[in-house]
């Protein structure tokens, strides 16, 4: 039975090209048939064995994939080695791939025991105890410096990291209002650069290998950089990782607070409730960012990988609660407020052009319903920024802290409507970050 075809590469030559690798590593006869691993929507994935053992090959779909890229695989295969060197649970590299190989680029872990599947793992018996594990490894992870690993990891500066986010949404289009609302978000809320630590960038469910319910392996490093301890940790609780356990915000397996609580006893240092905030946002742009540019090259036949589409097409689900539901009786006052609002209202500029789109208004128009909606709890959130929770809907208007810019917006539309907007700010009050931390 023939392997599924990898891109560019045949059946017989990936056989042949891991028979010479496995020669040359000393890792015993090669027994062929490697079979494809599901969940890699940037690298391949192959595992195999040879010997008395099982390995997996990871490379990229090409060469000409890894071009841009601010370092190669053989700095991942140390970065990686270096950080079983600090006790992280991280697998053996056992061979970086050659030239003469020709696989491409890449390099051969020796498999370890678990699954990475997030519906298995989230059954687990011991939930807390898995958690406890997760930051106990992000805590050493994140003990590495840079005279710590191989040069040319790069140093991340925030103010340049949001200023990329903000060309990469220029150049898809432009056309998401609570993204835009995000970017504006951010540049006015970047925090004061840090210390830089080794931060994994991917540390979230999918790619914490478990067995049981104990951690056996952290993989993907091919986005680790130096910078704020706060984005990894922010990183795995952000919604989309949660797998739809709503109740448990960090990594789908506990409270932020006994998340964070476990890596500040490991680490011994403090977490900052604001930066870890600011981190969430950051991260969320960034992911809603790359869903759309995976969106983009699925369509346009660059990668058909299934997991593009499904990726792509990730949205945030939204939880049913008693009472929020919208009446038919309610929509023709639903659907006048967002015309008027939809009339009234523009868009914040953005490189200094306003973004006036009629499907952006209607958008805003839907979030102040008169009963709140998941959407326009995020969209306020992020418009919000730091307004005290005690400021009168009123005075919210009057001083334009929805950050849009107002053409007309009369006493009497914003008394008329207040109501509607104060039910709005009580669902915002509910899940506000202090709240969350227990703090």
């Amino acid at each position: 039975m023939s392997p599924p075809d990898c891109v560019g590469m045949s059946p017989d030559e990936l056989n042949a090209g891991l028979a010479r690798v496995c020669a040359r590593a000393g890792l015993g006869a090669f027994a062929g048939r490697p079979q494809r691993l599901t969940g890699g929507a940037v690298m391949e994935s192959w595992r195999f064995a040879a010997g008395e053992e099982s390995f997996v090959l990871r490379r990229a779909p090409s060469l000409a994939f890894m071009e841009g890229r601010p370092y190669g695989h053989s700095t991942e295969a140390a970065l990686i080695e270096a950080a079983r060197a600090k006790g992280v649970t991280a697998p053996q590299v056992v061979a970086v791939l050659d030239p003469a190989d020709e696989l491409g680029s890449g390099f051969v872990m020796r498999a370890l025991p678990g699954t990475a599947d997030p519906k298995v793992i989230l059954a687990c018996d011991d939930p807390a105890g898995l958690l406890r594990q997760a930051a106990r490894d992000l805590a050493r992870i994140h003990r590495l410096r840079q005279a710590d690993v191989p040069e040319g990891v790069p140093v991340m500066d925030y103010r340049a990291a949001i200023a990329d986010l903000k060309q990469q949404f220029m150049e898809a289009g432009g056309d998401r209002p609570i993204i835009a609302l995000g970017l504006k978000w951010l540049e006015d809320n970047c925090p004061p650069q840090v210390e830089p630590v080794l931060n994994h960038g991917d540390y979230r469910m999918g790619n914490l290998l478990v067995k049981g319910s104990a951690l056996t392996g952290v993989l993907d490093w091919e986005i680790a950089h130096f910078g704020d301890r706060h984005e990894d940790l922010a990183f795995g609780c952000m919604a989309v990782w949660r797998f739809a356990r709503y109740d448990r915000p960090a990594l789908g397996l506990g409270s932020i607070a006994d998340y964070i609580a476990a890596y500040e006893a490991e680490s011994g240092t403090s977490i900052d409730p604001a930066r870890f905030r600011f981190w969430t946002i950051y991260r969320t742009v960034w992911w809603a960012l790359g869903c759309l540019k995976m969106a983009a090259q699925w369509r346009s036949g660059a990668d058909r990988m299934l997991e593009r589409v499904v990726i792509s097409r990730r949205r945030r689900t939204r939880r049913k609660r008693s009472g929020r539901g919208v009446s038919s009786s309610t929509t023709g006052r639903s659907n006048r407020l967002a015309r008027r609002v939809m009339q009234k209202w523009q868009l914040p500029f953005l490189n200094g052009s306003p973004l006036l789109r009629t499907g952006w208004m209607a958008t805003i128009g839907s979030s102040l319903l008169w009963r709140a909606t998941p959407w326009g709890c995020s969209l306020g959130r992020s418009s919000l920024g730091r307004t005290p929770v005690t400021l009168s809907v009123r005075r919210l208007c009057s001083l334009g802290k929805f950050r849009w810019r107002r053409k007309v917006c009369s006493p009497s539309f914003v008394g008329r409507h207040s109501r509607s907007l104060e039910r709005t700010c009580q669902s915002i009050r509910r899940s506000r970050w202090q709240e969350r931390f227990g703090r």
